[in-house]
């Protein structure tokens, strides 16, 4: 898989430039450039931008290699420095995300969970579908197929706030009055679960304000145990 210095060194030989050129071009030296190329630093959003419009290069193809070489026009309502800010952030995240991969830590997907919305799509029974962001994952034995949740609304206050980032694992057991994703037939929710008998669950929210549900065992189709929550990210 190709890095963004990879694609950086591409444009510039599609170009038929040395790097003291192409770096003049783009306002930056040469050995600027070459520390680019090799991968030992980003482009910041400002070589990204210039590249853009001089070589009708593909942000999206430059960041990620996806979408093809081509340019894509950015939206009329975005200007140039709203979309260099958009790229600087989409930079600093990948920049994270690789100190992450360096250090041993293992990124999970995403999602978001609403109470009892449905928000999560599953393949299987794991969630899947598209997850914007990706975290670290610093819990201890490092599941493969953990995934985290950004609480949406206020039902599991005071112990965990709305927006917290919650980690979830498939591995393992969900034992009475552990933490878990729920997922009832659609819908996804986070509570506090109570196993009544083997024909009953109560799941529990800690905000006075949510009701607690109980529902058959039958109906509760996937259980994801608690393994770690990020105070922030």
């Amino acid at each position: 898989m190709s890095t963004i210095g990879d694609r950086v060194r591409q444009v510039r030989e599609k170009a038929g430039l040395n790097q003291v050129d192409f770096g003049a071009k783009l306002g930056a030296s040469q050995r600027k450039i070459s520390s680019i190329e090799r991968g030992d630093q980003a482009p910041d959003a400002t070589i990204c931008i210039a590249l853009n419009e001089l070589y009708d290069v593909s942000i999206d193809w430059l960041l990620t290699g996806k979408d093809g070489e081509g340019r894509v026009a950015a939206p009329e309502q975005i200007d140039r420095e709203e979309l260099t800010d958009v790229v600087a952030e989409v930079l600093k995240t990948m920049e994270q995300q690789s100190l992450y991969r360096r250090l041993g830590i293992r990124l999970v997907p995403l999602y978001q969970i609403e109470g009892d919305a449905p928000p999560l799509a599953y393949d299987g029974e794991l969630p899947a579908g598209p997850a914007p962001r990706r975290v670290p994952n610093p819990s201890p034995g490092g599941d493969p197929h953990s995934f985290a949740c950004e609480l949406g609304d206020d039902s599991m206050l005071p112990e965990f706030r709305q927006g917290a980032i919650l980690i979830f694992s498939p591995a393992g057991t969900v034992e009475s009055g552990d933490y878990a994703c729920v997922r009832l037939g659609e819908t996804t929710t986070f509570r506090r679960v109570f196993f009544v008998d083997d024909d009953q669950a109560r799941l529990v929210a800690l905000n006075a304000h949510y009701p607690e549900l109980r529902v058959p065992r039958c109906d509760v189709r996937r259980l994801f145990r608690l393994v770690w929550r990020l105070s922030q990210f």
